[in-house]
């Protein structure tokens, strides 16, 4: 498993530094909260537990690997209202080996079976309180 970091994906401990850097039209709530959704995972990576971003075919804004193997895939999304993006998201599970998958969003919660995967969509803050 190759760990990626895209050169079109940053996080910043500081989410002002993104409005301080990037125009204003490229900004959106989704960076931030993915940004915010990174820096909790942060806290929780251990030598056992590492953190991963994926490209290519098995495209998924996290995953999280244990003793060589993904026990969680992770996407991140503001909006899912609109069909294409609802899509868009759910299709990163689509080529992950991993049956615990999890849509974070803004507000959206439900659970969902989509290409034989149970999907669990949360509110990032149900989400962010549930892991303190």
């Amino acid at each position: 498993m190759k760990e990626v970091q895209s050169v079109k994906k940053y996080y910043s401990i500081d989410t002002g530094f993104y409005r301080a850097l990037l125009p204003s039209t490229n900004m959106n709530k989704g960076v931030l909260l993915e940004n915010a959704v990174f820096l909790h995972f942060r806290k929780q990576v251990s030598h056992t537990r590492k953190l991963h971003f994926l490209e290519g075919d098995n495209n998924c804004d996290f995953v999280w690997i244990e003793n060589e193997k993904i026990t969680q895939a992770i996407q991140v999304a503001w909006d899912i209202s609109d069909p294409k993006t609802y899509l868009l998201e759910i299709e990163a599970f689509k080529n992950i080996q991993c049956n615990n998958c999890l849509l974070i969003t803004s507000e959206d919660e439900r659970n969902v079976t989509e290409f034989g995967k149970n999907i669990r969509i949360v509110p990032a803050w149900k989400f962010l309180l549930s892991q303190a």
